[in-house]
């Protein structure tokens, strides 16, 4: 792990954001739960380290409130906050027969690969 943290701060270093990160950085993800982490991180970045977790999640908030779904919960919050200032940006299927046209070429590949 000492590695793997050593090589993002020197990504930070090389883009140019090493020095503006006074405040800390934020963990995420499954290995942000390992044990001890948090120590290491504030070692390798010589800055203070928090696990981030996801916030303003309904529904299973125990099950998706673990730094595991930070990115994925994020990203899901994103695209919502997205549809709501660009309305016109949400996924539509402007072709009904998009579903049909999927299923025959389904059906095409498999029947071409096993005749």
């Amino acid at each position: 792990m000492d590695e793997i943290l050593s090589l993002a701060r020197q990504e930070l270093s090389k883009s140019g954001l090493g020095e503006k990160i006074p405040s800390g950085v934020v963990l995420t993800g499954g290995c942000s739960a390992l044990e001890g982490i948090t120590e290491l991180a504030e070692e390798v970045f010589e800055s203070p380290v928090r696990r981030g977790s996801p916030i303003h999640v309904g529904g299973l908030q125990d099950v998706v409130r673990s730094p595991m779904y930070a990115t994925g919960v994020g990203l899901v919050l994103f695209g919502f906050s997205q549809t709501r200032v660009h309305p016109q940006s949400r996924f539509r299927i402007r072709d009904e027969s998009i579903f049909g046209r999927v299923k025959q070429r389904m059906r095409e590949w498999f029947f071409g690969e096993f005749e």
